[in-house]
């Protein structure tokens, strides 16, 4: 019996001894995950892309990426409004004119609208002569397409490259990659106030910029519709610029489109109070023909 008691007392310290080594052991838990890191642009503003967002299939259209974009299109040739504005056409532009034959609407559907011509002559970076033309209605400024003649090529690819900086956007030297449908991925980057999505559509350069994050849903409808559509190619073919620009701010969207054939850039814009802006511009692009064609 006494070695029996022994036992159980040798037994009962070796119980706590472990016991107060457990309670000395280092507590093990699931190990952290690594913080995501962002990829920067020249701003070092981080961007990311909204964790429920999935894009569609190009199939599927995206606000009017199906070619719906509202515009005014005349039945044979140029709708009558941009015909009376391409009359104040200066001559020294007749043989490198182009304009839409599609038109797009304001915001309230209306197709009463006004045109307003303007003329410039020599100016800086080799302009030689330029013409635009402004459509307005109520709601304010609608579009406004234009031709520009310089003296070289390589100054017309100049005036087009600078589009995207007089808008603020900057395509993004380093950047996340993010899928935008259409089999599009985009670089993400920060640029000034603006949060940019950017990719390549052939010679053409797409930048969409908006204030309050990632603007997934623009550009998707963007890259959807080039997917379907073809704008106008710019030229020389390895060489010439085109850049399409779309900002969007609490004011609204704007959209710049501009391409160069040789000497002469071509520009279209559309304003906060154009419906379907950034589609709209996109079809007017396409609608684009050397006048009078």
């Amino acid at each position: 019996m006494a070695r029996l008691m022994g036992r159980l007392v040798v037994l009962a310290g070796c119980l706590g001894l472990l016991a107060a080594g457990c309670g000395n052991q280092a507590r093990f838990s699931k190990p952290r995950p690594k913080p995501h890191r962002h990829h920067m642009s020249t701003d070092p503003r981080p961007t990311s892309t909204p964790q429920s967002y999935t894009p569609h299939s190009t199939t599927d259209p995206v606000n009017g990426s199906n070619g719906s974009a509202p515009i005014l299109s005349a039945t044979n040739g140029f709708p009558r409004i941009v015909t009376m504005a391409m009359s104040h056409l200066p001559k020294s532009l007749t043989l490198v004119a182009w304009a839409p034959t599609g038109v797009p609407l304001p915001t309230d559907g209306s197709e009463v609208m006004h045109y307003k011509p303007r003329i410039g002559e020599a100016g800086p970076g080799g302009l030689v002569s330029q013409f635009q033309v402004t459509l307005t209605s109520k709601p304010g400024p609608v579009s406004q397409f234009g031709t520009a003649l310089y003296e070289t090529n390589p100054q017309a690819g100049a005036a087009v490259a600078a589009v995207s900086s007089r808008a603020g956007l900057r395509y993004p030297t380093s950047g996340e990659d993010v899928a935008i449908g259409s089999q599009i991925v985009a670089k993400a980057g920060a640029s000034g106030a603006y949060d940019v999505l950017a990719w390549h559509e052939g010679q053409w350069v797409v930048l969409v910029g908006a204030e309050d994050g990632l603007p997934m849903e623009e550009s998707e409808a963007v890259a959807a519709y080039l997917h379907t559509h073809f704008l106008p190619a710019p030229f020389p073919a390895k060489s010439g610029q085109g850049q399409i620009v779309v900002t969007i701010s609490s004011e609204g969207v704007d959209t710049q489109l501009a391409w160069q054939l040789n000497r002469a850039v071509y520009q279209i814009k559309t304003y906060p109070a154009t419906k379907d802006n950034a589609l709209a511009a996109l079809a007017m692009a396409v609608s684009m023909r050397q006048y009078p064609g």
